[in-house]
């Protein structure tokens, strides 16, 4: 994963998630289960922006966890990461502006 500076690990199961960093696409829950993705050896590509905390608790976890965890906060438009599991963009909108995969 270049564009997010993540190791290339084969083995690592890659989660990608590509939204406005709110509630209501479920980065509070992405923030409480991270630790357990880490810890199993899984990788977390984020890229977004939004909610200052939810941002800042982000930035946390890719501090802390530099191998597993890399977040940009810049949007580029047709930058669709090849990843293994990609989380449903929003509990209100199933398809969002792209389909779940």
């Amino acid at each position: 994963m270049l564009y997010f500076n993540l190791p290339q690990q084969a083995d690592a199961l890659l989660f990608v998630m590509i939204t406005r960093l709110t509630e209501q696409k479920g980065v509070d829950l992405l923030l409480e289960s991270a630790d357990e993705i880490v810890k199993q050896g899984g990788q977390l590509a984020i890229l977004g922006s939004g909610a200052p905390h939810l941002e800042d608790g982000i930035r946390k976890l890719a501090e802390d966890n530099p191998q597993h965890i890399a977040v940009k906060n810049r949007i580029r438009r047709g930058i669709i990461p090849p990843d293994d599991c990609r989380r449903r963009r929003s509990f209100w909108s199933p398809a969002g502006s792209n389909l779940a995969v």
